[in-house]
């Protein structure tokens, strides 16, 4: 029986619901997107296993400690300040002494240092938009097939959405979410994203029937709807599981989805590629930057200049 006080794969939420009602703890969960628990878990999982090896107590390090953390993963694994700065963030929620490091003038230079130390700067590209368009235009689609009709519109909804994999998890078939007028179709998008506020949504998503049908989101959604009558049991999120057990599609299955289909075209890169090479071509198109946040959900311009337009290959 492992006497580790402090297995790698404990959950760093349950330290912020100790002491409250089960009732309490639900709530202070709502408080975190679950694509950023996944990554603060991550983060943390990272420094569990760095104070293991040291002889750390992982839940109050001293400054000092936490300091020779940050700087392993930039020093040594080799990671990128951004990235780094990320692990702190994840981190740092969770620490019982988290004040004493914040407010400590050793962090607060380290930190000062690591904004102005050098990073690696390797040439950005994406993958072009255009090849996988043409690819998903000469498709012979299966229409009674729930699995490669969900991941071809979902694919084709972030081409031409601009946005994020998460959101997709936030589309609905509910009438007051999916809207369709002729041969256009509105998608309003749930509470959830990762811009969400108070009084403040994202925008719908808003598409068009085109000449070719296997690029037509609308005419898609239909067949889809169809398709997944079957399998749906109720569930009204618009993409759904085609296998047992039923229910909506996680973003990890969405994920997947993207990821087969950009392979099957000829695409070696990860889902959450399609932002970037969705926002770069845009570019290319003409677009503006000011319709490129619009249309992507981007609420930070710096952001999307920096991280994301890129030179597409």
């Amino acid at each position: 029986m492992s006497t580790d006080p402090f297995p790698s794969r404990i959950s760093p939420f349950s330290l912020l619901t100790q002491g409250v009602s089960s009732q309490a703890a639900k709530i202070i969960d709502h408080a975190w997107r679950p694509a950023t628990k996944v990554n603060y878990q991550k983060s943390w999982d990272k420094w569990v296993r760095f104070a293991g090896d040291r002889g750390i107590n992982p839940l109050s390090p001293t400054p000092q400690q936490f300091i020779d953390f940050l700087a392993h993963f930039y020093a040594t694994v080799g990671l990128a300040v951004g990235s780094v700065l990320n692990i702190k963030s994840g981190v740092l929620n969770f620490l019982s002494n988290r004040s004493d490091i914040v407010n400590c003038h050793q962090f607060k230079l380290f930190l000062q240092g690591l904004s102005k130390c050098p990073t690696a700067h390797k040439q950005a590209f994406v993958w072009d938009v255009n090849r996988v368009i043409e690819f998903l235009a000469s498709v012979r689609l299966d229409l009674s097939s729930p699995y490669f009709l969900g991941r071809h519109l979902a694919l084709l909804i972030l081409l031409f959405g601009g946005r994020r994999v998460h959101d997709l998890t936030l589309l609905s078939i509910k009438p007051e979410h999916m809207v369709f007028v002729g041969n256009s179709v509105s998608l309003q998008p749930t509470f959830g994203s990762k811009t969400d506020k108070m009084g403040k949504i994202q925008s719908p998503f808003l598409f068009q029937d085109g000449p070719v049908f296997q690029l037509s989101i609308p005419s898609l959604l239909r067949h889809y709807l169809t398709a997944t009558e079957r399998v749906r049991d109720g569930n009204t999120c618009l993409f759904v599981r085609s296998q047992p057990p039923k229910g909506p599609a996680s973003v990890q299955l969405l994920r997947s989805w993207i990821k087969a289909t950009l392979r099957d075209a000829g695409i070696t890169a990860t889902a959450g590629s399609t932002r970037s090479a969705s926002a770069s071509d845009a570019l290319l198109r003409g677009l503006s930057i000011e319709e490129i946040m619009t249309r992507g959900n981007w609420s930070s311009e710096s952001v999307l200049k920096r991280h994301y337009l890129k030179e597409v290959v």
